[in-house]
């Protein structure tokens, strides 16, 4: 991605003024950590907002670092990437698959971070994402950490949907559309269910305003 990222650049060349992208996210990259900071030093500010996610818990990554003999740029623990212009989150707190490769894509909760990092530009540790800060940092970088108990259940994840596909609407024109929603299921289960989504969403939009 970095390579590709750097042909484009070369082929079109950026206004001062302007951010190529307005979101640039690395998800468990599996590239030399020491060739991904050095990259970085140009990379840095073609995004409005550039993320890192990385995992202690990402056993492919550790098997990558075995054949290459280099630490990985999607790598936490003690040698996790802190630079100016990058917002770090630490993930390895999250249940993932047997190889801990696809977190960001498998768990509800990384997806509902991503929705609102790549919908609304909110900065890690704002209400609306999953992120506390790890009370760790090189200055003046800090560090974040994904919070598992924040951010789980598919409720949270279905509001945030909801949210998106209602981003034209008011807050009580959205949560009346949810409601009338709710009041035609005839299945108590989904019922209820339905509800703690509309718990959730009304929370959210709360947060937003």
């Amino acid at each position: 991605m970095i390579a590709a990222l750097e042909i484009y650049l070369k082929a079109h060349p950026r206004k001062a003024d302007r951010a190529a992208f307005g979101q640039l996210v690395f998800t468990a990259p599996d590239v030399d950590r020491k060739d991904f900071v050095a990259a970085f030093a140009s990379l840095r500010g073609i995004a409005e907002r550039t993320t890192l996610y990385a995992s202690d818990s990402d056993l492919a990554l550790r098997a990558s670092k075995t054949v290459h003999g280099e630490p990985r740029a999607g790598s936490a623990g003690a040698g996790i990437i802190l630079l100016p212009g990058l917002d770090t989150i630490d993930m390895s707190g999250l249940p993932a698959d047997a190889l801990g490769h696809s977190y960001y894509a498998a768990s509800d909760g990384a997806v509902y971070d991503l929705l609102h990092l790549l919908w609304r530009n909110d900065p890690p540790g704002s209400p609306q994402r999953c992120n506390t800060s790890a009370g760790r940092q090189v200055d003046p970088v800090p560090l974040w950490r994904f919070n598992v108990d924040k951010c789980k259940g598919s409720d949270l994840l279905e509001a945030g949907v909801l949210m998106k596909q209602y981003q034209n609407q008011g807050p009580a024109q959205i949560v009346a559309l949810v409601k009338a929603q709710i009041a035609a299921l005839t299945d108590p289960t989904q019922r209820q269910a339905a509800q703690l989504v509309l718990t959730r969403l009304s929370a959210l939009l709360g947060a937003a305003n």
